[in-house]
């Protein structure tokens, strides 16, 4: 059995996911390509993304609903003082798709393949395993 400690399952997740913070993850067995994990970590990484995407959620509600009241005003005050801006914004930006239609060649010379793991969810299977 191996244990990854996860810094990132910190005081303030735990808090979030109204829980205990977990700060290490059991590996209980590895092979080549898979590795299995305690149900534990399982579930508080479940929560902290549920939180997290809850947390989004009502900031961009929050943030919305600020905008919309504020109308053309471009400082927003707490106590006299300024917390927050709201200024017009603009930037030139390249249009990939017509360019890549327009100059096949050129776009093959420098783009550049970009390679990641993600770390996906399955839903159905946690939805299995967590109800």
């Amino acid at each position: 059995m191996t244990t990854l400690h996860l810094a990132a399952f910190s005081k303030k997740v735990a808090d979030l996911i109204g829980g205990a913070a977990v700060t290490t993850a059991t590996i209980l067995e590895t092979t080549a390509t898979t590795a299995t994990i305690d149900h534990g970590t399982a579930l508080a990484i479940l929560k902290a993304r549920a939180a997290e995407a809850a947390a989004k959620t009502a900031k961009e509600s929050l943030e919305a609903d600020l905008k919309a009241q504020v109308g053309d005003a471009t400082e927003i005050l707490v106590d006299g003082k300024t917390l927050f801006t709201f200024k017009p914004q603009s930037k030139v930006v390249l249009d990939g798709a017509r360019f890549k239609e327009d100059h096949p060649d050129i776009w093959a010379r420098y783009s550049r393949e970009q390679h990641s793991r993600p770390l996906l969810v399955k839903p159905k299977i946690a939805a299995l395993l967590f109800g």
